[in-house]
């Protein structure tokens, strides 16, 4: 399963994108679609707003904070594979070196 070519396209022409939620079939090999569309257009890192909405109550009031994460390392990097039945491995990036876990 891969996001189409005319999606990657729209989207590098347009330099904007709404995305939601992407599934990705468990085992077989098969690539993350979030993992394909960071590669392809070259995403570093992930930005969330979190804020209160007025007139919503929260646990929590006045919080206006910005997260930002770094994915292309870690477990971000998509290198995984399934080295027999029930046993994956994933190649981690810590500082620059690869690790085996």
């Amino acid at each position: 399963m891969r996001v189409p070519s005319e999606v990657i396209e729209s989207i590098k022409k347009n330099k904007v994108c709404l995305k939601g939620g992407l599934a990705t079939p468990m085992g077989g090999g098969v690539s993350s679609l979030n993992v394909q569309l960071r590669k392809e257009l070259d995403l570093y890192a992930s930005l969330v707003n979190c804020f209160n909405l007025q007139g919503l109550p929260t646990r929590h009031e006045n919080v206006d904070i910005v997260v930002i994460r770094e994915n292309t390392e870690g477990e971000y990097v998509g290198l995984e594979h399934e080295v027999v039945p029930g046993v994956v491995e994933s190649l981690k990036c810590v500082s620059g070196v690869s690790l085996r876990v």
